[in-house]
């Protein structure tokens, strides 16, 4: 019978290599078997990703969009689950396409991904729990989860959330012990400080006290003193209010007696202010005649300045008049003396029809040297453009070299982003080599190098990723060290190979001559498409035997049936051939897969092209010399040319000189003659420009005469009102002796006046001086007595010690004086102790409280903590004692030991730290050691992961598992084992559904004595492009035993 929320159909379309699949499981174990390449892993992948779980949890992708068949746009997932009836089902669909879109359907009802996880959580499936779901590609991940890691899968799987939520708790309260642990303990020592702290300020607080009492009585005599001087104060202010009225009628008197007096004095000072305007205007009216007397002198004087221009412009004409001539004189004597030097020229270089005779045949050979030095430049530029073009060349050819030389860097950075911990180990070991007895090799993809990037798909395709990121020993304890530095003390994943020992590369050859096979279309083996060192390419030759790998075309894909049977891997242009024989019947089987690259080999470095580009580089750079000879030489030629054009040229720049020495002395002959005509032309007589200035002297003097006249009456103007000035001066100094002898008679009147004004000023301001004394001091008293007089009610509170105290301020000052002198003797604390010592008191009392909560909490937690320790911990060392004997007995069976323990680690409260740990042993005499995939091979490991599951079967109820090629790396013992242990556990009515995921057909009725079970179901898969269509032969009938309508 089905279990609730076993799988009842798994139904794919364009799905990987599947375009339309049906797959119906049995209710207990499923075998899958089939060749390598032909879909079984497919089937367990659909199971995952239609249940909704990641494409990472398969572990052969990131995108969902990587599960699309080839050349499909989308692909459609059906999942049949039995639902609480026999006939009632939960149909899951997923459908996705190449842009990672992916639609949900439940009973094809739209729903999202939510929806989804909430169903088959009803059914307890999980699938990103390794105890359910094996991947192949997850199979060796198992064996790395760490030990809290594979604790909290099994309880994952066995559904055991509460148990796992228990940890959780315990780990919660685990840190919250730890925190109020450290807080008790960081408070108690905090509180203990600050206590000693107010003790060391005890004494000076107990002074303090006595400090406050004593300034209290100061207060006192202070309060008290102030009053008394504030009535002082009263009674002089009194006084001199007094002082003020009797001060101010005095000078009312003094000021009232000087008023008539006043009055004849300002009557003599307006006489004299009268007589002095007067006075002013008339010596303003002087002033005025002077400035008029003195305009009339400057004119006069403008005018003889005139006459004597006059006369001097009259001498300056008559001389440049005799200048002129004999200037002209002078210029006709060096018109003779040009004549003379021009004819000694002409001597000199001949006539014109001589020079131009010489200048033509001078010009001639110039012109004939100029096109031989512009051949020579023309050569030479050519040679230098030649030169630029090789240089351009070299540099392209260099560009070209250093980009092919940098391709061990950019497959670097391609190593870093498919495998991060092989990266950084990368980097470590390049540091590191000294460690090392001999040469360790980087990650196989950066030693290989594929000489056309073209055939770097071939490699990919027969060596697979996890050997290209795997570093290379040649030594094994080399092997060993590096396995140590790197997983166990940089906690890196990586793989290391080892090369082999004692064979040589050479004994690594075909065994089929190329030249045999090239008729099928195969033109070279695989081994000659790369080269690596030879450790990495004896490696690759006994595992994967590169050299026996040939390569083809398109024909290779018409001929493939007829390749010879030695050939067991081929390659054609696009698909990649795999020959196996059966052990039994001999029948010859083909597979052929569609190869495709991911591209991590196709960056390589084309030797040849490279070592091209250096025979080029060198060539063209010894070329440089060459040219550079070439043009030093045409250089000196050109050199030796010009000096020839040089000495042509200066004997052409001599005659030129001559010639241009005649025509500018002709020149200047005839612009003197010119100046001559012209000089003579503007000649004047002396005489005539003697009377015409004599005409203009006699007018001028004519009017000089007149402003002579007129500067004469200014003269007698000027007189008179000197006259009436000095009169008035004699009428103001009279004027102003009435004034000072009324000044002087009441001179007495004011002085009497200004004594009693300012003694009244005096005892105005001793006045307000002692009213603002008196203010002050009742502002002091009253801020002493809290802003209250003795007339207010509540002034009471002052009286009676103010009543007390001696009214003597010098009785008063001498009791204050006392008391200072003892708060001086008292040693107390100042104001900052006193707020620290207060704070600190403060803070005492809120640690106090702090600690007490902080106990009670610790106590709180610490029950509640032994309380799920001990709910969590007896249930799981019940579960893990069930699992460890499930486990024990099948280890047994099998002549090995194994056993499952809880490792509470170094702190048995750290409950984080509690794992699960699985120890085996495969030979007798050996001690149980714990399963990793450092110790165990890959084949025990296997071994030890399915039984391990195998012991999670009855105590999970989980409604089916799925394993993919668990028996890996398994001889054929332990596959038997295996198979048994499956067989038992899987039969019984209670067990979950399982699928058993292999390639190897000895699972059948081919192995002898084996076993089976009537509830065991084998699935034979086979796919490719020959197989026909299930609708032409209907095989879905004869895979659906139970004949149930799925819909």
């Amino acid at each position: 019978m089905f279990k609730l929320g076993s799988i009842r159909k798994i139904e794919v379309k364009n799905f990987v290599t599947y375009s339309y699949a049906e797959l119906y499981p049995g209710p207990n174990l499923n075998m899958l078997i089939g060749p390598n390449g032909t879909g079984k892993s497919t089937i367990v992948a659909a199971i995952i990703l239609g249940l909704g779980g990641n494409p990472k949890v398969v572990g052969r992708g990131v995108k969902v969009s990587e599960y699309v068949k080839h050349n499909c746009q989308e692909a459609t997932i059906n999942i049949y689950l039995q639902g609480e009836r026999e006939n009632d089902f939960t149909r899951i669909t997923r459908n996705f396409n190449i842009q990672d879109r992916t639609i949900w359907s439940l009973n094809n009802n739209r729903v999202l991904l939510k929806d989804v996880m909430d169903c088959i959580k009803q059914y307890n499936i999980q699938v990103d729990n390794l105890c359910q779901f094996l991947p192949q590609d997850r199979v060796q991940d198992f064996a790395k989860m760490n030990q809290q890691q594979l604790l909290k899968e099994t309880q994952i799987a066995l559904c055991k959330t509460d148990l796992l939520e228990k940890q959780r708790s315990l780990i919660e309260c685990r840190e919250n012990h730890k925190r109020l642990t450290e807080v008790i303990d960081k408070n108690g020592a905090k509180l203990q400080e600050t206590r000693d702290a107010n003790l060391r300020l005890e004494g000076k607080i107990a002074n303090f006290s006595k400090k406050k009492q004593f300034l209290g009585k100061i207060a006192d005599i202070d309060r008290k003193v102030a009053w008394i001087q504030y009535d002082d104060l009263y009674e002089k202010m009194t006084e001199a209010k007094q002082d003020v009225n009797k001060a101010t009628q005095i000078y009312e008197r003094h000021k009232n007696a000087a008023k008539p007096i006043e009055r004849e004095i300002q009557a003599a000072k307006r006489l004299v202010s009268e007589l002095q305007q007067t006075n002013s205007n008339v010596t303003r009216s002087m002033r005025e005649c002077e400035n008029s007397s003195r305009n009339y002198v400057e004119k006069i004087e403008q005018t003889k300045q005139q006459i004597r221009e006059i006369e001097a412009d009259v001498a300056a004409k008559v001389a440049e008049i005799e200048q002129k001539n004999q200037e002209i004189e002078t210029t006709a004597t060096k018109i003779e003396e040009m004549k003379v030097a021009q004819r000694q020229l002409l001597d000199k270089c001949g006539n014109d029809e001589e020079v131009q005779q010489k200048v033509k045949r001078i010009t001639s050979e110039m012109q004939k040297f100029k096109r031989h030095v512009t051949e020579l430049q023309n050569k030479k530029e050519e040679i230098v453009h030649a030169k630029q073009n090789k240089a351009a060349q070299l540099r392209a050819y260099e560009n070209e070299s250093a980009r092919l030389e940098n391709v061990k860097q950019q497959r670097l950075n391609y190593l870093q982003r498919v495998d991060r911990d092989a990266y950084e180990a990368v980097l470590w070991l390049r540091e590191h080599k000294h460690l090392f007895r001999e040469e360790v090799f980087e990650p196989v993809m950066l030693e290989l190098n594929v000489l056309d990037p073209k055939n770097a798909v071939y490699v990919e395709n027969v060596i697979p990723l996890r050997d290209r990121v795997a570093f290379t020993c040649v030594n094994k304890e080399d092997m060993n060290a590096l396995i140590r530095y790197l997983r166990n003390d940089k906690g890196l994943t990586v793989n290391v190979l080892h090369s082999g020992e004692g064979d040589s590369l050479s004994r690594y050859q075909p065994s089929i001559p190329i030249e045999q096979l090239k008729r099928f279309g195969l033109y070279t083996y695989l081994h000659s498409l790369f080269t690596a060192p030879d450790p990495i390419m004896k490696y690759l030759c006994r595992t994967y035997r590169v050299h026996e790998i040939p390569v083809g075309n398109k024909q290779t894909n018409r001929f493939f049936q007829e390749i010879p049977n030695q050939i067991r891997v081929f390659f054609s242009d696009d698909q990649k051939y795999s020959v196996s024989y059966s052990k039994y019947t001999g029948a010859r089987s083909t597979r052929q897969n569609e190869i495709s690259s991911d591209g991590g080999l196709s960056i390589s470095v084309d030797v040849l092209h490279l070592e091209r580009l250096r025979a080029q580089i060198a060539e063209l750079r010894s070329s440089f010399g060459q040219c550079d000879n070439q043009m030093k030489e045409y250089d000196n030629q050109v050199n030796l040319i010009n000096e020839k054009i040089a000495k042509i040229s200066d004997e052409l720049k001599y005659i030129h000189s001559i010639k241009q020495q005649v025509q500018t002395i002709e020149t200047r002959i005839v612009a003197m003659q010119r100046k001559i005509q012209e000089m003579r032309k503007g000649a004047t007589n002396g005489d005539a420009i003697r009377n015409q200035a004599q005409n203009k002297i006699i007018k001028i003097v004519k009017g000089m005469r007149q402003m002579a006249v007129e500067l004469k009456a200014n003269y007698k103007s000027f007189t008179a009102l000197s006259v009436k000035s000095a009169l008035n001066s004699v009428r103001i100094e009279n004027a102003r002796r009435d004034a000072a002898y009324l000044e002087n008679k009441s001179e007495e009147t004011r002085r009497l006046t200004s004594e009693s004004e300012a003694t009244l000023n005096q005892v105005k301001e001793a006045h307000a001086n002692i009213k603002g004394q008196a203010k002050a001091a009742l502002q002091k008293a009253k801020s002493l007595s809290k802003n209250l007089t003795p007339d207010d009610e509540g002034f009471a509170e002052f009286q009676e010690a103010l009543e007390k105290l001696s009214s003597d301020l010098r009785k008063l000052q001498a009791e204050k004086h006392q008391l200072e002198a003892k708060i001086e003797c008292l040693n107390t604390a100042d104001d900052d102790e006193m707020r620290e010592f207060e704070e600190r008191a403060q803070l005492i009392r809120e640690l106090e409280a702090g600690n007490e909560r902080a106990h009670v909490d610790l106590s709180k937690v610490t029950a509640r903590m032994d309380r799920l320790q001990e709910d969590w911990l007896g249930p799981l060392r019940a579960l893990v004692s069930e699992i460890n004997g499930n486990f024990a007995g099948a280890f047994e069976r099998m002549g090995c030991a194994g056993e499952v323990s809880i490792n509470p680690g170094d702190d048995e409260k750290e409950f984080a730290q509690y794992g699960l740990c699985i120890k085996v042993t495969y030979r007798n005499g050996e001690p149980l050691q714990e399963l990793n995939n450092v110790v165990q091979s890959g084949g025990e490991r296997a071994v030890a992961t399915a039984v391990f599951m195998l012991a999670l079967q009855e105590l999970t109820p989980v409604p089916f598992r799925c394993v993919d090629e668990i028996n890996q790396g398994m001889d054929a013992n332990n596959e038997r084992r295996i198979f048994d242990l499956l067989v038992e556990s899987t039969s019984q009515p209670t067990t979950s559904q399982y699928f058993l995921i292999t390639p190897k057909m000895f699972m059948l009725q081919l192995v002898p004595n084996l076993q089976y079970s009537r509830s065991t179901m084998v699935h034979i898969v086979h796919n490719g492009p020959f197989i026909e269509q299930d609708k032409k032969w209907s095989m879905s009938k004869f895979c659906n035993p139970q004949r149930v309508q799925l819909h």
